[in-house]
């Protein structure tokens, strides 16, 4: 891969990096804030919805640092691996949020945030592609 876009995937990867530990913190500290201004109702207070809350945002800041591990190398065999798996991740993440507001049961709102997701996913497909085209298995 040349040195362009070397220098390119890897402020991709670094901007992945950085919203989702930005979105990890936002669901982890101010997810009834966020919810409640982008038009949902009072979110439960359950203990169990609590504890899958911070799972989901405990998983997503593990995700930000995927994508920063593949910024420090896109050029290697093994961060076009992990792409795959965040590609996938970010289009499953986007794929329940769209169907959810979909079904009236989110904000849409929240749905539009996580197109991001979506946008990401593209890119990070495009990486692999790019990877897979450059020969590397």
């Amino acid at each position: 891969m040349n040195e362009t876009k070397v220098r390119y995937y890897k402020k991709m990867f670094l901007s992945g990096a950085v919203f989702n530990w930005c979105a990890a913190l936002l669901f982890f500290f101010a997810f009834e804030d966020m919810y409640i201004f982008m038009g949902g109702d009072a979110v439960p207070q359950a203990p169990l919805f609590n504890l899958f809350l911070q799972l989901v945002s405990s998983l997503v800041f593990l995700f930000g640092c995927i994508y920063y591990a593949i910024s420090r190398d896109p050029d290697s065999p093994a961060s076009r691996q992990l792409a795959i798996v965040g590609a996938v991740g970010k289009l499953l993440f986007f794929s329940f949020f769209t169907t959810y507001a979909i079904a009236g049961d989110i904000p849409m709102a929240l749905a539009a945030l996580v197109a991001v997701d979506f946008i990401y996913a593209v890119l990070f497909f495009e990486y692999i592609r790019s990877q897979a085209a450059s020969g590397l298995k």
